[in-house]
């Protein structure tokens, strides 16, 4: 039988377990900046007329993680970092996607009632024209994917070292 040990291996070791604590530490960081550079990039660089006009600014301020009707937060666990950049504001969603041609028809009522014009119209159906998608969010993440990678790379690459040298 042979048998055989490693000089120093518990000091190995103890490296090696700080490792992971380093590099988790160092990704969480990069994702959280990621995350609000996203989040600026779209308010900024999408949201202020390029892509969409503002009238009320309901849409832009909604992708802040301040915002009640925001989708926008962190979650960092032990084995994850996530950072999501997103509304609740309802026409977020269709802006973002486009919507198909449809109609609305009453469900509790006889007629619709809204207004046109400052005059009062009744119908038994409205039909929503096809709106075409004027994305802001996938857009965004696409444009930053390079910096992403890179940033989460440096991340692994320095936590690795920090953990390396004690």
């Amino acid at each position: 039988m042979i048998s055989g040990y490693l000089i120093g291996d518990r000091a190995l070791l103890a490296r090696m377990g700080n490792v992971s604590s380093r590099v988790k530490a160092k990704v969480d960081e990069a994702v959280s900046r990621l995350g609000y550079m996203l989040q600026r990039k779209v308010q900024v660089d999408k949201l202020t007329g390029q892509v969409l006009r503002v009238r009320t600014d309901r849409l832009r301020g909604s992708i802040s993680p301040s915002s009640g009707e925001s989708a926008s937060r962190f979650v960092f666990t032990s084995t994850s970092a996530i950072a999501y950049v997103g509304t609740k504001v309802p026409y977020g969603v269709a802006w973002e996607r486009g919507i198909s041609a449809h109609d609305i028809v009453p469900i509790r009522a006889k007629a619709l009632r809204f207004e046109i014009g400052g005059e009062v119209v009744f119908s038994k159906r409205a039909h929503i024209p096809a709106q075409a998608a004027r994305p802001f969010l996938q857009p965004t993440l696409y444009e930053l994917r390079p910096v992403i990678l890179r940033e989460l790379g440096q991340a692994l690459t320095d936590g690795t070292r920090e953990a390396m040298r004690g």
